[in-house]
């Protein structure tokens, strides 16, 4: 595929992907690979999983590949 090999030539110059733009071969919510969080995230994670808790409880803005509440998949340290 076209985009796999744009990527893979990409790699040596750069980490990570754009956040904006939705690419589920990293991974998503039904797939159970959290992949995209650190790709798209890095460390900021945890934070935002923190503020996606407190401000979004019962979890209406989601789609594929959106930040988990603490308590949802995945796991603290399974990332």
């Amino acid at each position: 595929m076209a985009k796999d090999n744009l990527r893979k030539a990409l790699l040596p110059y750069t980490t990570g992907t754009y956040v904006n733009f939705v690419d589920l071969d990293l991974g998503s919510r039904s797939t159970g690979d959290f992949t995209y969080l650190d790709m798209y995230y890095g460390g900021n994670t945890d934070r935002l999983r923190s503020a996606k808790t407190a401000w979004d409880p019962e979890n209406v803005f989601q789609f594929p590949q959106s930040i988990p509440r603490f308590g949802d998949p995945p796991p603290l340290g399974t990332r």
